[in-house]
C-alpha cells in the first residue's frame, strides 16, 4: 500500500455510509417496500440539523440475514458474497403454506448473481452460475430443495420492474409501483409442509440467514470505455470517486484521467485484482485506502486535479543539489520507533474457507527472521485486505509494505526549481554538508508558496527511495 496522500476535507472526515444512509433509507423504503414507521422515523432523523452518526451493519462481512431499516446498501466491486437486507415478509394470498421473502442485495445494477445460500447451504446446483433477471428455472435448484423453493433474481436495473413472484403473491400489496430502481434485489418464496418436513429438508426455518456471491457493479473499464463488473482497483476507485449517489461526486474534468489510465495499465499488466464491498461505516478516504492497497496506489492533488500514481520502481524525475536548494532550508532526519514494525498480520476473507477471515503473518516464522532478531522482538501491524482476496496477491503486498517499514530518514528543502514536480516523483539529492551523493529519494508533499516573495518556491518532503 502506498502512502496515502488524499485530497481534500470531504474525502478524509465525510461518512461513506452516510451518503448511502439517506439513499437506502428513504428512497429504498418508497421504492422497495420497508415498514412505513421505519422509514418516518429515518426521514424524521435527517430532517434534524444534527448530522446522525450512521452505524449500518456490513453485510459483506456479517454474512447473514438483517432487517434493520438502517443497513446501508453495499457497494460491491468485483466478486464476493453478501449477506441479504430483508425488506419484507409476508404469507401468500396465493397459497397459506408460503412465505414470502423479499431482499435488497447491493447498490446496482450488479452483473450478475453466482450462487445462494440459506443457512450456510448453497441451494443451486453451483457456485459459478451466471443469473441476471427474472425467475430462476427450477433445474438450476438442487434437487433437494426444487419442491420447497422459488427464486427471482433482480440485478438492480435503472429503470427496473418489479417482482413477478412478490407481484403473484401477494397481490395489491405489492404492486408495479415497488421497482426498485438501481437496486439489486431478490425474491425467496419458501413452501412448508408435512412431506417437507418430514424429509428433514434443512432450509425451512423462517429466519434463514442468507447470503448470495455476486459478480458486482457494472461501472467503466477505463481503458476499453465498456460498461462491465470490473475487478481493477482503477476502474473502482474512479467510479467511487464520481458517483453521485454512494460516491464523492468529484466532476471528470477535476480528475487526471491520463494517470488513472497509466495506473489502470499496469495493474492489469501486474494481474491484481480488486474483490470486496466498501464499508458502510468507513470514512471515503478509507475505503479509498482500501481499493488503493489492492495494488499500491497514492492519490494525491497535483495543480487542482486528482492523480493516481503506483507505488512501484520508477525513473529520476528532477536532480537537486547545493545550486537550486535553498541556503539554511534543507533537514535531514531520521525516524524514531514510531510507526515502525517488522511483522504484518494481514487479514482477509478467504473464499476457499466460505469467505471466512483469514490471518496471514509475514514473515511467516517471525522469531528466525532477521530483522525481528535485531530488533529483539515482534512488533506487528494488523493490515486488513478487505478487497483481496487471493493469497498470492497478499503475498506481494504485504512484502512490499513490510519493506517500506525499514525506510528511516526523511528529507525537506526549499527550491525554486522543478516547479512540475509531483509527489510521488524520485528525487535525486547531491549535498555536501549531509555527505549525500546523488541519494535517491520520493516525493511524499509538496507545498507551492510565494510567502517569501519568490515565485514557484517549493517546500518538498522526501523519504528514502528503495527500487526494492
Amino acid at each position: 500500500m502506498g502512502v496515502e496522500v488524499l485530497v481534500g476535507a470531504v474525502i478524509a472526515g465525510a461518512s461513506a455510509g452516510m451518503a448511502a444512509a439517506a439513499t437506502f433509507s428513504v428512497m429504498t423504503a418508497v421504492a422497495i417496500g420497508v415498514a412505513a414507521g421505519a422509514m418516518t422515523l429515518i426521514a424524521s432523523t435527517l430532517a434534524t440539523p444534527k448530522t446522525p452518526k450512521v452505524q449500518s451493519a456490513d453485510n459483506s462481512t456479517t454474512l447473514g440475514t438483517t432487517t434493520d431499516p438502517k443497513t446501508v446498501l453495499p457497494v460491491v466491486f468485483g466478486v464476493t458474497r453478501v449477506g441479504a437486507i430483508c425488506v419484507y415478509k409476508a404469507i401468500s394470498k396465493q397459497e397459506s403454506n408460503k412465505l414470502v421473502q423479499i431482499f435488497a442485495i447491493a447498490e446496482g445494477e450488479i452483473d450478475h448473481y453466482k450462487a445462494l445460500y440459506m443457512d450456510n447451504k448453497n441451494v443451486l446446483n453451483s457456485k459459478t452460475m451466471t443469473i441476471r433477471d427474472g425467475v430462476l428455472d427450477k433445474g438450476n435448484i438442487k434437487e433437494r430443495y426444487r419442491k420447497v423453493l422459488e427464486i427471482e433474481f433482480r440485478t438492480g436495473k435503472n429503470p427496473n420492474t418489479a417482482l413477478s413472484l412478490a407481484k403473484q403473491h401477494l397481490g395489491s400489496d405489492w404492486d408495479d409501483r415497488y421497482t426498485g430502481n438501481g437496486i439489486a434485489t431478490m425474491c425467496i418464496i419458501l413452501r412448508r409442509d408435512d412431506r417437507s418436513l418430514a424429509d428433514g429438508v434443512e432450509i425451512l426455518q423462517p429466519n434463514s440467514q442468507i447470503a448470495v456471491d455476486v459478480s458486482g457493479l457494472k461501472i467503466r473499464n477505463l481503458e476499453t470505455n465498456a460498461i462491465e463488473a470490473s475487478t481493477n482497483g482503477v476502474d473502482q476507485i474512479f467510479h467511487y470517486l464520481t458517483n453521485t449517489k454512494y460516491g464523492l461526486s468529484v466532476p471528470i474534468e477535476n480528475i487526471n484521467v491520463d494517470s488513472f489510465l497509466k495506473v489502470r495499465s499496469q495493474v492489469r499488466q501486474m494481474n491484481l485484482h480488486s474483490n470486496g464491498a466498501c464499508d458502510p461505516n468507513a470514512s471515503f478516504k478509507e475505503n479509498l485506502t482500501g481499493l488503493m492497497q489492492t495494488f499500491g496506489g497514492v492519490m494525491f492533488e497535483s495543480f487542482g486535479r486528482i492523480t493516481l500514481k503506483l507505488d512501484a520502481p520508477d525513473v529520476v524525475k528532477h536532480r537537486f543539489d547545493e545550486d537550486n536548494i535553498m541556503m539554511g532550508k534543507v533537514t535531514l532526519k531520521t525516524g524514531g520507533t514510531n510507526g515502525y514494525f517488522n511483522t504484518i498480520n494481514a487479514m482477509y476473507q478467504n473464499p476457499a474457507n466460505d469467505y471466512s477471515e483469514t490471518m496471514l503473518r509475514y514473515p511467516a516464522d517471525a522469531e528466525s527472521d532477521a530483522t525481528v532478531q535485531q530488533d529483539g522482538r515482534i512488533i506487528a501491524k494488523d493490515v486488513e485486505y478487505r478487497f483481496v482476496k487471493d493469497k498470492k496477491q497478499i503475498d506481494k503486498l504485504a512484502s512490499v509494505e513490510r519493506n517500506k517499514s525499514r525506510i528511516t530518514q526523511v528529507i525537506s528543502f526549499m527550491t525554486t526549481d522543478a516547479f512540475t514536480a509531483e509527489v510521488w516523483d524520485v528525487i535525486s539529492v547531491t549535498h555536501d554538508e549531509l555527505k549525500l551523493s546523488n541519494s535517491l529519494w520520493r516525493i511524499t508533499a509538496i507545498e507551492r508558496s510565494i510567502d517569501s516573495g519568490i515565485a514557484g518556491m517549493l517546500a518538498i518532503t522526501a523519504t528514502e527511495y528503495n527500487s526494492k
